[in-house]
């Protein structure tokens, strides 16, 4: 590692390791998705059904993206969390049920309905927070008109 650097990136063979600041858009799917199934997986074999917790975390994921992601990669911890749920949703009750039609599709809604309160909360959550800043960039990016 070199000390006259002054990014303070951790190096191995002269080359950084992390390349940019925070992570992409793929990355941020990526840090949806693992949250999620690990969660969920957890919760299933805990209590049977994802529920509480997983709504939680499906919060807290969004912050930690908003926190973790790179400049411009807002809309996609935006728009990802109820694609990432539905995807984790499927796989875990595959992995809990089986693949039996009925109970597949049953178990699938039943889980939805369970965190529809928490998903309409990381929506409206992370939609203000995306208008918000945006609405920030907008007003502080103009120049102060001409009054004279």
């Amino acid at each position: 590692m070199s000390t006259g650097d002054k990014t303070n990136a951790i190096e191995i063979n002269g080359r950084p390791i992390i390349q940019g600041r925070g992570l992409t858009s793929p990355g941020i799917v990526v840090l949806y998705v693992l949250g999620l199934l690990f969660v969920q997986t957890l919760e299933n074999f805990i209590s049977g059904q994802p529920g509480r917790i997983t709504g939680i975390v499906l919060l807290a994921l969004f912050f930690g993206a908003v926190k973790l992601g790179r400049r411009g990669t807002l809309f996609t911890a935006v728009v990802t969390p109820p694609l990432a749920l539905s995807a984790t949703l499927l796989v875990a009750t595959v992995i809990s049920k089986g693949f039996g039609l009925t109970g597949l599709l049953v178990g699938i809604v039943s889980n939805l309905a369970r965190l529809a309160p928490w998903l309409l909360l990381t929506a409206l959550v992370s939609w203000s927070y995306f208008f918000i800043t945006e609405r920030r960039q907008l007003t502080s990016s103009r120049q102060p008109s001409n009054l004279s």
